[in-house]
């Protein structure tokens, strides 16, 4: 596998699932920025991004239809895009 000699940029998306009520759990993407950009290690969260809640089991799982594993997907994507441009 090959290597990106620990390189970083200090902009980036976290990502974390909530747990509900019910069984169920929300993922959620948060935008992150570190005050430093040569060796970012330390973040701070700067936006949150969520949509969609989920059978907790089926999460652990990763049974998800296809669609939705397209469209968490194009979110995380998105998300990047978005801070490559900021």
């Amino acid at each position: 596998m090959a290597t990106d000699g620990r390189r970083r940029d200090n902009l980036g998306v976290a990502a974390c699932a909530v747990e509900l009520e019910g069984s169920r759990v929300r993922p959620c993407f948060v935008d992150v920025k570190s005050n430093s950009p040569q060796w970012p290690h330390q973040w701070q969260a700067e936006a949150l991004h969520t949509w969609l809640e989920c059978d907790a089991a089926d999460c652990a799982k990763t049974r998800f239809p296809e669609r939705q594993l397209a469209d968490i997907g194009l979110t995380l994507l998105a998300r990047l895009a978005v801070l490559a441009k900021s």
